[in-house]
């Protein structure tokens, strides 16, 4: 790790350190051409070195094409989209692409499984993609179960009796009581002709339309309302905002019915009101429907202007964030007599648990 040229030394204080960037393993050498500079890939900060092990490696998801590098500063990280998994590298050819189906954002990432996978619904034929904008979602109609796929034939087609109305469905919807659908890759369903009504999901043939009871197919003068809001993250709404939409989303129903929005209760009975479940999708009973065509109204609830207000009403409430993926799945209309929940509670005190109801 030292040289010196002076001859007739009588101190070892002639002997020069090899500088940072360098070592020597010779003993008694005679000059500073014996100091070997760190190869790339690695670097050192300390002068005197007298071995390669002195030099440190840049660490993984790095590399440096320089010689002699005297910190780590020199080790610069791996792109977005790549990853690298050897300390030490040489040059940027060392840095790995995330392959199709997956992305990186992250500078500098140490390992594949740095590379995000692109969620159900969606895929990427990219190498080296550093956004998840390089997911393509599946076309309305189709549907796609895993994650992290590489090419769009993994989009399967939504079988008869079920329909897909968004993009990036990862499943399909049955068809709701009182529709039906004979098609592959639907994105909507038909509905029954006037005074039919099937009465399970997932029908497949207009002769699964029978006649119904009762006038305009509501011998209730009620329905229940179900729709399947993706992507909305309730539980991290302020209570004001849950408030809001809830309200909003009343209307809108009550709009489609042409009815007052008191109308529209939640599922225990609270009038301008939906229940909402933590996973985005929304429940509600319309009453006072007397008058009114199960099937007429079946055509308002699933139809595109329909899901639009609905978006609309959340981005009156929500900020451009929580929109961004925020969309309507499927919607379900179903004749049923409205029985309101009775709110259950529990409490526990020590080992010992009450229920009151």
């Amino acid at each position: 790790g030292r040289w010196s040229s002076a001859y007739g030394a009588t101190s070892v204080e002639v002997c020069n350190a090899c500088p940072a960037g360098t070592w020597s393993g010779s003993r008694g050498a005679p000059s500073a051409d014996t100091c070997m500079s760190c190869p790339e890939g690695t670097w050192s900060a300390s002068s005197g070195a007298s071995q390669p092990s002195s030099c440190a490696k840049c660490p993984k998801g790095t590399w440096s094409d320089r010689r002699g590098a005297t910190e780590a500063g020199t080790c610069t990280a791996c792109m977005p989209g790549t990853w690298g998994n050897a300390p030490g590298a040489p040059s940027a050819e060392h840095c790995i692409e995330c392959s199709p189906g997956t992305w990186s954002d992250h500078s500098g990432a140490n390992a594949q499984s740095m590379c995000k996978k692109c969620p159900k619904g969606t895929w990427s034929a990219e190498s080296g993609a550093d956004s998840s904008s390089s997911c393509t979602a599946c076309d309305a109609g189709k549907y796609q179960p895993a994650i992290g796929q590489a090419n769009e034939t993994v989009c399967l087609r939504c079988a008869p009796g079920t329909y897909s109305a968004v993009l990036g469905a990862s499943a399909c919807s049955s068809c709701p009581a009182g529709t039906w659908n004979g098609d592959f890759e639907a994105t909507t369903c038909n509905i029954c002709p006037e005074g039919k009504w099937t009465h399970s999901a997932g029908a497949m043939r207009q002769g699964d339309c029978t006649p119904c009871v009762g006038t305009g197919c509501l011998p209730d003068a009620s329905a229940r309302v179900t729709i399947d809001v993706i992507n909305l993250a309730v539980s991290v709404l302020s209570l004001e905002k849950q408030l809001d939409l809830r309200s909003a989303f009343a209307k809108d129903i009550a709009s489609a019915c042409n009815v007052h929005e008191s109308s529209v209760v939640d599922l225990q009975g609270t009038k301008a009101s939906v229940t909402m479940a933590e996973d985005g999708s929304i429940s509600a009973f319309v009453l006072g429907l007397s008058g009114s065509s199960a099937n007429g109204l079946a055509a308002k609830f699933y139809s595109l202007a329909f899901r639009s207000s609905l978006v609309d009403s959340a981005s009156a409430v929500l900020d451009d964030i929580a929109m961004a993926s925020l969309k309507v799945g499927a919607v379900s209309f179903q004749p049923e007599e409205f029985i309101a929940l009775v709110p259950t509670t529990t409490s526990t005190v020590t080992s010992t648990s009450t229920v009151a109801t």
